[in-house]
């Protein structure tokens, strides 16, 4: 076999899972359909359990003093006002998070995962996996109009949600997911009144969505709506409809955005949220999107995906050391998403059936706002550090 493991997709869960087992000393081979940098849909936040991971991978030298940090979150609702949490000092976790555009964090973290030893080949679209008996035991793509193929030991899948290669490995569809949203975000220059905090509205014009503001550096901000599919069915919503009445209608934030001027266009992504039953078969682990690890309360990605780059680098380092490529090498990494994540992402589905309503969200956050205790113990749950 030409490598140790095959990496499928560039995003943060691949270059994670690529710096990792790199820095072990495994032979790596990180594939991407794009050259970078490249644009990446996404609000761009990392909270403080993917800046911990991030540290652990001594990828914040790279980030300090370049872009935005933030000091917690403030929770806006039309009635209810406006809590603000700072970051909780709890366990290990950092008391900060990151705002930097995917366009060049996703760079960053390539270009790391290369620094360790991984080595990148960009314009590479796969476009299929070699089984042999079973087993996943490499790929084929095309590059610069060749088609190729490459064997390795393990292949992690990275590509994202709609991934082909989770599709026909191991039959994943729409279905096997807890929820479905949808999320546009556009840049603005000029926002006022932005700070240190990561800006989550509830607004009562653009329920039963949610709105956000993160700001980044020089008065620009990263604006976006979010909302589950079936609910723009059932209301006959239209996106782009509450993402305009989120800009110029809300209580809130209207007043920050009037005057700001959009930098480019609206742009958007689906997305398949709270993870699915099975992300390993012989041969291959699903990480990130490709595995819906996304937040259904909080449409919430990064740190899932880096953390899932690590679990399944750390699996698949311990199933190299002894020469076993089956599935239940792996039973480590699929262990470690369904403890340290399900619980979020049940919970998280469970609240936005009542988060829906604005009675609720206003009476919430007015609550809220008015405990510190109650305010960090729903920050937590928010940033997933319960």
């Amino acid at each position: 076999m030409n490598y140790d493991v095959i990496v499928v997709g560039a995003g943060v869960a691949g270059s994670a899972a690529s710096y990792y087992l790199a820095k072990a000393g495994h032979k790596v081979l990180l594939l991407d359909k794009c050259e970078f940098p490249r644009e990446k849909v996404c609000g761009d936040s990392i909270t403080p359990r993917g800046v911990r991971v991030l540290e652990d991978m001594e990828v914040v030298p790279k980030l300090e003093g370049r872009f935005k940090e933030t000091k917690g979150v403030k929770i806006y609702s039309s009635k209810g006002g406006c809590s603000i949490t700072d970051f909780p000092a709890y366990k290990d976790y950092p008391r900060r998070g990151f705002v930097v555009p995917r366009i060049k964090f996703d760079k960053i973290l390539k270009e790391h995962a290369e620094e360790a030893g991984a080595c990148f080949s960009g314009n590479s679209l796969v476009t299929d996996v070699l089984i042999d008996s079973g087993k996943v035991v490499g790929v084929k793509y095309t590059r610069n109009g060749k088609e190729l193929e490459e064997t390795a030991k393990f292949v992690v899948c990275a590509n994202g949600m709609g991934s082909n290669i989770a599709k026909k490995v191991l039959n994943v569809t729409k279905n096997d997911f807890r929820a479905i949203g949808i999320a546009i975000r556009a840049y603005y220059e000029n926002v006022n009144d932005i700070d240190d905090y990561m800006e989550i509205y509830g607004e009562d014009v653009i329920l039963p969505g949610v709105g956000w503001i993160f700001p980044q550096e020089k008065g620009i901000a990263n604006v976006g709506v979010g909302i589950y599919l079936n609910d723009l069915k059932e209301k006959d919503y239209n996106i782009i409809g509450i993402f305009n009445a989120f800009v110029n209608s809300s209580v809130y934030a209207s007043k920050k955005l009037k005057g700001a001027k959009r930098l480019g266009p609206i742009v958007g992504k689906k997305l398949h949220m709270g993870g699915v039953k099975r992300a390993i078969c012989d041969g291959m682990v699903l990480v990130g999107d490709a595995a819906g690890l996304v937040n259904p309360l909080t449409g919430e990605g990064m740190m899932y995906a880096l953390e899932s780059g690590k679990y399944a680098a750390e699996a698949i380092g311990s199933a190299l050391s002894v020469n076993d490529f089956s599935e239940k090498s792996l039973i480590g990494y699929q262990k470690n998403i369904d403890t340290l994540f399900n619980r979020y992402f049940i919970l998280g589905a469970l609240i936005v059936r009542f988060a829906k309503n604005p009675w609720i969200i206003n009476s919430s956050i007015n609550l809220i706002k008015r405990s510190k205790k109650l305010g960090e113990l729903n920050l937590r749950q928010w940033i997933s550090i319960n």
